[in-house]
């Protein structure tokens, strides 16, 4: 699948969570850089994850709301 100039592809890295008597693998997504900024987040700001399937949306929490 060819990548666009407004998408950006990353690899789901494993994190090993350990459990009472066992160890869990999930996944873990990290993302950063300045095309985050041109996008309009900035660092220190809360944002807003909604899950859907297959799906993940960040948007920033206006703070005058909060």
């Amino acid at each position: 699948m060819p990548v666009h100039k407004d998408q950006k592809q990353v690899k789901l890295q494993p994190k090993y969570r350990e459990l009472a008597y066992s160890r869990k693998v999930v996944p873990e997504l990290k993302v950063s850089g300045v095309w985050l900024e041109a996008a309009g987040f900035r660092a220190g700001e809360k944002v807003t994850i909604t899950i859907q399937e297959n799906q993940l949306i960040i948007t920033t929490i206006n703070s005058e709301i909060l």
